[in-house]
């Protein structure tokens, strides 16, 4: 689901996932809400942050790019 969609249901939980989950999302996540969530999605699938997902039981979640330590390189 989009945002842009007009979907008005509201969402029920928010998926914090890492770089590696959302370019490779299947397994089982627990929102911070305590929803449990499990999922395989098509291969080549990247979820982004600020996506939605529609559950099975009609429920909506968002998905947020969990915040992760950068390394910083500099030429000299």
């Amino acid at each position: 689901l989009g945002r842009d969609e007009g979907d008005s249901r509201p969402v029920c939980d928010t998926l914090l996932l890492d770089h590696e989950t959302r370019r490779n999302p299947s397994g089982r996540v627990i929102g911070l809400r305590g929803l449990s969530v499990e999922f395989s999605l098509p291969r080549g699938t990247i979820l982004l942050g600020d996506d939605l997902l529609l559950l099975d039981d009609g429920a909506v979640v968002e998905v947020l790019a969990r915040p992760e330590p950068l390394i910083e390189a500099r030429a000299v």
